[in-house]
C-alpha cells in the first residue's frame, strides 16, 4: 500500500495495519475479558448482528471494516460507557450503528487496545 504510485514511503493505511498486527494478542485478551462478563449473550448476539449487517452493507468489499474491527468497536464503546452489559443485543447494536452514523472516525479515531493492555 503506498500513498501513490512510484512514492516509496508507506502509506498511512500501511503503517496502521502493520499497528493492527502487531497487537492481537492484547487486542484478543480485551476481546475475551468482556465476552466471559456477557453472562445474559447480548453481547455475543449484537456481535453477530453487526456481522450480518456488515457483510449486507459490504460484502467483500475490499477496504471494509472487519467483524473483529466491529467487537473492538462494541469493546471500546463498553469501556467508554457508552454502552452496558445491562444492554439488549439490538440495543446494542442499534447505538453502535449510530455511533457507526454520527463519528468521524478520521477526527475521533479509536485506539485499542488501552495503552495498559500493550505491556502484556
Amino acid at each position: 500500500l503506498r500513498s501513490s504510485e512510484g512514492d516509496s514511503a508507506p502509506s498511512p493505511a500501511y503503517n496502521n495495519l502493520l499497528a493492527l498486527e502487531s497487537r492481537y494478542g492484547a487486542a484478543l485478551g480485551l476481546l475475551h475479558r468482556h465476552y466471559e462478563r456477557d453472562t445474559s449473550g447480548s453481547l455475543r448476539d449484537a456481535t453477530i448482528l453487526l456481522k450480518v449487517w456488515l457483510r449486507q452493507r459490504f460484502g467483500t468489499q475490499a477496504g471494509s471494516p472487519s467483524s473483529f474491527q466491529l467487537s473492538l468497536l462494541l469493546v471500546h464503546l463498553l469501556d467508554s460507557r457508552t454502552l452496558t452489559h445491562a444492554m439488549g443485543a439490538y440495543h446494542l447494536f442499534r447505538v453502535t450503528i449510530r455511533h457507526l452514523a454520527t463519528t468521524d472516525l478520521s477526527q475521533v479515531p479509536i485506539v485499542l487496545p488501552p495503552d495498559e493492555l500493550a505491556a502484556e
